[in-house]
């Protein structure tokens, strides 16, 4: 939500929007926790003008973050103690070695590492520590030589958290280069692919091979069942957001979107809309969902019109309601980001706001994360905003396939009973469970399955029954 200028220069205002946080953390949020929360402004304005992080923890009475996990401050630290931090640190956990900084980040103590890397780095602080008298290994003994067994041991593991076969780069993030160094040497990656029957990174982000697209008989299925979903030839936004960059980019093989278009009998518009449920045209899913909930709970409705054609702006609304007064909703884009179209996102929308209080209009913002959530959170999601702004306070639809409706257009079971066909063939028939996706390499599909309400409604829904038995082999 927007605030007013000068909002954050009253102390009271910071206050109200801090204490029930601090409150149920029992301590002060961090900066991290404040942006994610939508309160980056806290961060940017507010902290500021009262001096400061640590000053306003303290005025509130609260722990800072780093008090509370009894981590040092930045002006702590000098040469002399992180010298002194770090022998305290190897004796608390009784290091026989030099940590690695994995190790130090794993002990939750970035604070020390940071030092070390600014005073020293790790190569000269490795010498001033053994002139200090601490005479330590060179890296952790490893007894344990690996063999096929360690190394699909330490996969599995990785996997379960990936749910895909790790990249080159993942094994660099995890810092595992003796577990990637052991791959190789022990046969390569795609034979620890197989014996895990796990999936790539490409692989479980639905990435085509190589020359895949190249295939016209690969693109037309596809392409059609997006068309099918959508009601119109997608445009390179529709692609990239449905998932299907990188079909977009094999269609060069083919022609241009418009001869695609023709092709399949739909016609090309360089500005595309989504299809509602009532035949309304709109320019995103969330809009697709917010018009299909008003069609269903039968509140008229217009979208996409000039907000004041008598004004000489072209600003346009994305729904208006004409009840007992008139309602104009914007359901605003993500933000909060440093790059240029973030920022000039943020300005166009700070004008239209400005332009609607010219005018004393009724604006009701809706911020993306209201869809938030699976299809029936975001449903009473709507439901709540709806009875909070007057537009409708009772008798809302909920038949037996209000949510089937409620996503029409824009989602769709059967897209997902394909996606889950091969994975509950090898479930036996059954309805996959949550760890056996993500073993399999299917982790996506957990969050999918999710959206949609959860594996019980999905279970029901698909007509499916849960495996009687706790399946714990790999069906060939």
């Amino acid at each position: 939500m927007r605030r007013p200028p000068g909002y954050w220069n009253d102390w009271k205002n910071l206050e109200l929007t801090l204490l029930p946080i601090c409150q149920k953390l029992n301590r002060f949020p961090s900066a991290t926790e404040l942006s994610s929360m939508g309160l980056s402004s806290v961060v940017k304005y507010a902290l500021p003008n009262f001096g400061g992080y640590g000053t306003v923890a303290t005025r509130l009475g609260f722990k800072t973050y780093d008090e509370s996990i009894n981590r040092h401050p930045p002006d702590f630290w000098t040469k002399e103690k992180t010298i002194e931090e770090y022998i305290k640190f190897i004796k608390q956990y009784d290091f026989k070695y030099f940590p690695s900084h994995r190790e130090i980040t794993t002990k939750g103590r970035d604070d020390l590492k940071n030092a070390i890397y600014k005073f020293f780095g790790f190569r000269e602080f490795k010498k001033i520590i053994k002139e200090k008298g601490i005479i330590l290994e060179p890296t952790r003994s490893n007894s344990n030589k690996w063999n096929e067994t360690n190394i699909i041991t330490e996969l599995k593991s990785i996997i379960t958290h990936l749910g895909y076969f790790p990249s080159i780069k993942d094994f660099e993030t995890l810092n595992r280069h003796d577990l990637r160094g052991a791959i190789d040497k022990f046969g390569g990656a795609k034979k620890f692919i197989s014996l895990l029957n796990s999936q790539s990174k490409a692989e479980y982000r639905n990435i085509k091979p190589s020359g895949h697209w190249m295939k016209w008989e690969n693109v037309e299925p596809t392409l059609k069942n997006i068309c099918k979903t959508i009601g119109r030839f997608p445009s390179k936004t529709d692609f990239i957001g449905l998932g299907h960059k990188d079909l977009y980019h094999g269609l060069k093989y083919h022609g241009n979107l418009k001869d695609l278009a023709n092709k399949l009998g739909y016609e090309y518009k360089t500005h595309n809309q989504f299809i509602t449920l009532d035949g309304d045209y709109v320019l995103s899913i969330y809009e697709i969902l917010f018009d299909n909930f008003l069609f269903l709970n039968k509140i008229s409705h217009k979208v996409n019109g000039v907000v004041d054609d008598k004004s000489g702006k072209t600003f346009r609304y994305d729904f208006l309601i004409q009840n007992k007064e008139d309602f104009y909703i914007e359901i605003w884009g993500l933000s909060n980001s440093n790059t240029n179209k973030s920022k000039n996102y943020d300005i166009k929308r700070a004008t239209k706001e400005v332009f609607y209080k010219s005018k004393n209009l009724n604006l009701l913002s809706i911020e993306p994360d209201l869809f938030n959530g699976d299809f029936y959170r975001i449903y009473e999601n709507l439901k709540a905003f709806c009875k909070a702004s007057g537009i409708k306070k009772e008798n809302f639809y909920e038949s037996e396939n209000y949510i089937d409706l409620f996503i029409a257009k824009a989602y769709s079971y059967e897209t997902l009973q394909n996606e889950l066909a091969p994975f509950i063939k090898r479930f036996d028939g059954y309805m996959p469970t949550a760890s056996f996706l993500t073993s399999h390499g299917a982790g996506r599909l957990v969050s999918r399955v999710r959206q949609f309400g959860g594996f019980k409604k999905v279970k029901s829904k698909l007509g499916l029954l849960s495996n009687p038995k706790t399946i714990r082999y790999i069906k060939k």
